[in-house]
């Protein structure tokens, strides 16, 4: 039986309008009832990022969180609503954009993920994964993530929204142990999805986030919802609905090499609406490292800056409020002379101080040789 994938055009977030978009989305998928059942404890994993409000596009939308929330309740389970955003805090950046008050309203808890537990390897030469023990030990994980752009992995779809059920602080010291190998970052990616195994993803596409995301972009009407039991066929449909090969996407390549999820459509089925008039196109990428993937290590390790894709602070937005010099896990962003300084040879290019500035200063610039490469193929 072929994976499916349920998709449906909403145009805003009117609490009606969301409500009867997320009905339809479950009954073609059989209903809340396949995936929540009375009295399990239920985790709601939406993106709560930063302490933004719900119309920068950076977090998930109280709207959807709401409707999901209101079919769980119904469904007889007992949800929480939890993250571990890199900036802030859960509280804090629900309350921010929107969703402390639906949480408020509803009576649902939000909790902090806390309570760090390190896991085996999941697979020969894997990483030993530390995951939050409130994720682990939840029933059933509903897992609600934007569809925006993210600088270090294109997009921020269905399987990298799992990475919030790493602990906050931890987050930079992965990034670390992954280094430049951006494929072993999407295979952790890939390999926390795994383990946690969300019964349910639903992604915010009613407003999604195109250029510098995933934190600083700029929001962009998309007026689509969409929803499976399989966060990695999702992601591929989403990726084809806006015209690009889903294994442009690297989790989707590790998916595939790794065998979690569905990444081939030709064994995914698309219910709901029809693909052809919710085509995404010439939605704008943030300006990352893709072409980088496809550069043999020899030629990375030589031509390092020139062929890849590094960050860089816009002097103008700067308020030297010091979050990427505590956030990089490299540590070489630095503060000298009343100016930002990034030491470009030790960066390890995992973008974190640019997923995480709150005033959209750190941009993603792209090595003069990569900057060639990209416009030669773009022709």
């Amino acid at each position: 039986m072929a994976t499916r994938v349920a998709l449906t055009r909403c145009q805003n977030y009117e609490d009606e309008n969301v409500e009867a978009s997320v009905q339809k989305l479950l009954d073609l998928l059989g209903g809340i009832g396949a995936f929540v059942h009375p009295g399990d404890s239920v985790l709601i994993k939406p993106n709560l990022l930063a302490p933004k409000p719900s119309e920068s596009a950076v977090n998930t939308h109280p709207g959807l969180v709401r409707a999901v929330l209101k079919q769980v309740l119904k469904a007889g389970g007992r949800p929480v609503i939890g993250d571990s955003p890199g900036l802030g805090s859960a509280k804090k950046n629900a309350v921010r954009c929107g969703i402390g008050r639906i949480a408020r309203d509803l009576d649902v808890p939000i909790i902090e993920f806390t309570e760090s537990f390190r896991m085996g390897k999941t697979r020969e030469g894997g990483f030993p994964l530390e995951l939050a023990g409130e994720a682990l030990r939840s029933d059933v994980i509903i897992n609600l993530p934007k569809l925006k752009t993210h600088g270090q992995v294109l997009m921020t779809l269905g399987v990298k929204n799992m990475f919030g059920c790493v602990i906050g602080r931890r987050k930079a010291q992965w990034h670390l142990k992954a280094g430049v190998n951006r494929d072993a970052f999407a295979k952790m990616i890939v390999e926390i999805y795994s383990m946690l195994s969300p019964a349910l993803t639903l992604i915010d596409g009613i407003i999604g986030m195109e250029g510098n995301g995933p934190g600083s972009g700029t929001p962009r009407k998309i007026g689509l919802l969409a929803a499976s039991s399989d966060a990695v066929a999702l992601d591929a449909v989403i990726m084809h609905l806006m015209g690009m090969d889903p294994l442009r996407l690297p989790t989707l390549r590790s998916a595939k090499q790794l065998g979690v999820g569905e990444t081939s459509l030709d064994r995914i089925e698309i219910i709901g609406e029809e693909t052809a008039p919710i085509g995404i196109r010439d939605f704008k990428l943030a300006e990352s490292a893709d072409l980088e993937w496809k550069i043999p290590d020899l030629a990375m390790r030589l031509l390092k800056d020139s062929l890849s894709a590094y960050p860089a602070s816009d002097p103008h937005l700067c308020k030297l409020c010091e979050v990427c010099v505590k956030a990089c896990p490299q540590q070489v962003i630095s503060i000298k002379e009343n100016r930002l300084r990034i030491d470009t040879r030790h960066c390890i290019r995992c973008f974190c101080c640019q997923e995480l500035c709150p005033h959209g200063a750190m941009k993603t610039r792209q090595g003069w040789l990569l900057k060639l490469l990209t416009k030669k193929t773009l022709k």
